[in-house]
């Protein structure tokens, strides 16, 4: 019986083993089957949330569609008003100063021929008097002397019948002396017609005065200046351009430009090239053009010397080229064109900036090309292309 009871008790203990394995195995069982479902993807949130190639937004972006042309280049740079020479006025005459014109002090202007200063003119005038009676004189004594040649001469001849006069009886040598007194006596009434016109001072120029202090009564002469002005054709405008823009703007002599002095706001000129300087800078490698105003221009309008400028040259006409607007330039020179329905990037040949925009030569633009900024922009981006209103 004992034997019995011993087997019964060894058989639970073993079943009771064998159901403990069984309930861990099914709780790892169901473990790893909800891990498993736990990261399985759902199929039909895949399908819903996954865009097709169509439903991408596309960026909308201006375009515009330029066409080939003719336009010219132009080149822009920086400048100075400058001038080319001063003058100093000084009086041909000596004497007192009795008339200082008002425009004879730093900044006044003047227009040529215009009386700037007069000198005393008495002491001239009697000089002159002086010379004009010093050749009646002159000229009295030179007929004596012809008359006393044509009387002996005659005398000669009817005793001499036939026969040529000396010079010495026709005093010839007497003749000529006294000629010689009566030319230098007119002479001497052209230098003293001259020196009382110089005792008015002007000018044959319009311009500006840069100093002057002048006072009536003050007593001047040749030996010290009285102003010192500029005329209004030694203002001119110096530039320097890269020795490629040079060769770009051949014929550079003549050639047109426009210059923009005066600070804010200021008046447009048109100017022309006058001279090339000979030297390239040796610092920069630049050319200094010098450009002179048109003759019409009023003195009043001209800018003052010292005045920075911008300034821009007109270089000749070319074909087949394409004005592009500013803000179509991306990074690095390039542009954004559409080619169905993407952006792509183009590196146009440029060749300035004019007016109107950027000058470059003509290129396919596909679509249009890109105005402005797309942000997130690359190489095959899917966009809107709409045309851009001008």
């Amino acid at each position: 019986m004992s034997e019995q009871r011993d087997s019964a008790q060894q058989a639970g203990k073993m079943r009771f083993r064998w159901q403990g394995v069984a309930q861990l195995a099914l709780v790892a069982v169901a473990v790893v089957l909800a891990v498993y479902f736990a990261r399985a993807p759902d199929s039909g949130a895949l399908v819903e949330d996954v865009p097709t190639a169509d439903a991408v937004p596309r960026p909308a972006v201006n375009v515009v569609r330029p066409v080939a042309t003719r336009a010219a280049r132009e080149v822009r740079t920086t400048g100075v008003v400058a001038v080319t020479g001063r003058v100093s006025v000084r009086p041909r005459v000596a004497g007192e100063v009795v008339f200082v014109a008002p425009v004879m002090r730093s900044g006044g202007s003047f227009a040529a021929g215009e009386t700037l200063l007069r000198i005393d003119r008495r002491d001239h005038g009697l000089r002159l008097e002086g010379a004009q009676a010093r050749l009646r004189h002159a000229q009295a004594r030179l007929a004596k002397q012809r008359l006393q040649g044509q009387a002996r001469s005659g005398e000669y001849r009817r005793d001499n019948p036939g026969a040529e006069v000396p010079p010495l009886v026709a005093r010839v040598p007497q003749i000529a002396r006294e000629q010689a007194l009566v030319d230098i006596a007119e002479n001497a009434i052209e230098i003293a017609q001259l020196n009382l016109t110089r005792t008015t001072v002007s000018l044959p120029f319009d311009g500006w005065v840069i100093t002057g202090n002048t006072q009536v009564g003050q007593v001047v002469g040749p030996a010290r200046p009285l102003a010192q002005v500029f005329a209004k054709d030694a203002v001119e405008v110096e530039a320097r351009i890269s020795q490629q823009d040079l060769t770009a703007l051949q014929p550079i002599m003549g050639r047109a430009a426009r210059v923009y002095a005066g600070g804010l706001g200021g008046q447009v000129f048109e100017v022309a090239v006058q001279r090339v300087a000979p030297v390239i800078d040796p610092q920069s490698r630049l050319v200094t053009l010098h450009m002179a105003f048109a003759e019409d221009i009023d003195l009043a309008a001209l800018p003052r010397p010292g005045n920075f400028a911008n300034v821009a040259l007109d270089g000749p006409p070319m074909d087949g080229v394409m004005v592009l607007p500013e803000a179509a330039e991306q990074s690095n020179g390039s542009v954004w064109v559409v080619e169905d329905g993407a952006l792509a990037a183009v590196v146009p040949h440029s060749l300035g900036r004019i007016r109107m925009g950027w000058l470059v030569r003509a290129f396919d633009v596909g679509e249009g090309v890109v105005v402005g900024k797309v942000p997130g922009a690359r190489a095959g981006l899917p966009v809107d292309a709409r045309l851009a209103s001008s």
